[in-house]
């Protein structure tokens, strides 16, 4: 049969169902890969990298786009003391601990957006992670000599640094905490929190890096690293397989074909042969039996 197999005929198919298998497999590839992408995407940003404008990265009313999670930027804005508060469930490397946190009028984005430092409710509301504190004494002090300082401080616009993070899901406090209390660093609820509301707000927070002076028993919060994904996508993967199948397909139905015509050569031909007999067979009991005057069925 192999030999059979290897006429021009089914070699020029062959070649035609290796092509069509090798797109289905390129097909599948490119699903797998999609798959295993949607596991784990890590942000490519350091902590280490040169800031850019914040505007470059996001514009109020804007949604986030997974390249810029993480990116170090730069903004100039004013800080409100009224919006200073304080957010369990943070953890600085593997230590759990507190966030203070507060709303930045963004003055400058550096891409475009200026407005008045003087009249901060005109300016886009962005939310701001200040400092990481341990527990929740020092928190609640750091919140205070905060909220003194912004109210003491000029009114005058100053440059800030930090990581452009994206936002958490608002949730229900956990059972016994204060049913209004924070839980999540989520602008889309924060917005609703604040003191005095904002024309337009950020939909992504940012961790400061600079321009805040830290107060006593806090520390700078550390960049984390970010997973835009974790979750596998299991259509991929059912897409993938679906496309192996067909390219195995193709080989099978090639084979199949070869092997049906392999049939009909080496097996057909026998059974023709052995018709052709029997009506020999036949005519020459007819001939015997017209010549001999018996009913040919004698000799059946």
């Amino acid at each position: 049969m192999l030999a059979h197999a290897m006429k021009p005929k089914w070699l020029l198919m062959l070649t035609l169902v290796l092509a069509v298998a090798a797109i289905f497999a390129a097909l599948a590839q490119w699903q797998i890969s999609s798959a295993i992408a949607s596991l784990a995407h890590r942000s490519t940003h350091t902590v280490n990298e040169q800031p850019t404008p914040l505007g470059e990265h996001l514009k109020p009313q804007q949604s986030l786009y997974e390249r810029s999670i993480g990116a170090v930027v730069s903004f100039e804005g004013v800080l409100d003391a009224a919006d200073v508060e304080v957010l369990p469930n943070r953890l600085q490397g593997a230590t759990d601990g507190w966030w203070i946190i507060s709303r930045a009028h963004v003055s400058d984005d550096g891409d475009g957006l200026a407005g008045d430092a003087a009249k901060p409710t005109e300016l886009p509301g962005l939310a701001v992670a200040l400092a990481w504190a341990p527990d929740e004494p020092t928190a609640v002090a750091a919140a205070e000599t905060l909220r003194t300082q912004i109210s003491s401080g000029a009114a005058d616009a100053r440059p800030f640094t930090g990581t452009l993070e994206y936002g958490q899901a608002p949730a229900a406090p956990d059972n016994g905490r204060d049913p209004l209390g924070l839980e999540q660093m989520s602008p889309a609820y924060l917005v609703n929190r604040w003191e005095t509301p904002s024309t337009s707000a950020y939909s992504a927070y940012v961790t400061v890096k600079s321009g805040v002076e830290l107060p006593a028993g806090t520390e700078a919060i550390q960049q984390q690293l970010v997973d835009a994904g974790g979750e596998l996508n299991w259509l991929n993967i059912f897409y993938a397989a679906e496309w192996i199948i067909f390219a195995l397909f193709a080989f099978y139905l090639w084979w199949r074909l070869v092997r049906d015509d392999y049939a009909r050569e080496h097996v057909s031909a026998p059974s023709r042969a052995e018709l052709e007999a029997e009506i020999r067979r036949e005519r020459l009991r007819a001939l015997r039996a017209a010549r001999e005057g018996i009913d040919p069925g004698t000799y059946s």
